[in-house]
């Protein structure tokens, strides 16, 4: 594993991940794909799509590119509000200062 990978899949792991599945739902929904549609697309089973966006579940971060691609989307478009979120963290340890010194966002 990448240490990108390894920060990402961390990040994921920290934050809300209600925020990304909800996200990848709404992109779903205005594309008017079903989670059956979505998950042919990307490689999964509708059941894993279901608790994917219940955010019962983690999405790896192959499926995450995959989920760029097929709706046309950047990385920072996906996780801006996951950005926003640890930008106005009250966490200081080495970890998140690290991140909030080198993410920016426009809000």
């Amino acid at each position: 594993m990448s240490i990108f990978q390894y920060i990402c899949d961390y990040f994921l792991a920290l934050y809300n991940k209600k925020i990304i599945e909800n996200k990848i739902r709404i992109l779903r929904e205005s594309k008017g794909w079903t989670q059956e549609d979505l998950g042919l697309k990307i490689g999964m089973k509708q059941s894993n799509i279901v608790t994917i966006e219940k955010g019962r579940k983690f999405i790896s971060m192959d499926k995450v590119y995959k989920i760029l691609e097929v709706f046309n989307i950047s990385f920072d478009y996906l996780f801006k509000d996951v950005l926003i979120a640890l930008q106005n963290s009250e966490t200081d340890d080495l970890f998140h200062t690290t991140l909030k010194n080198n993410l920016s966002v426009e809000i």
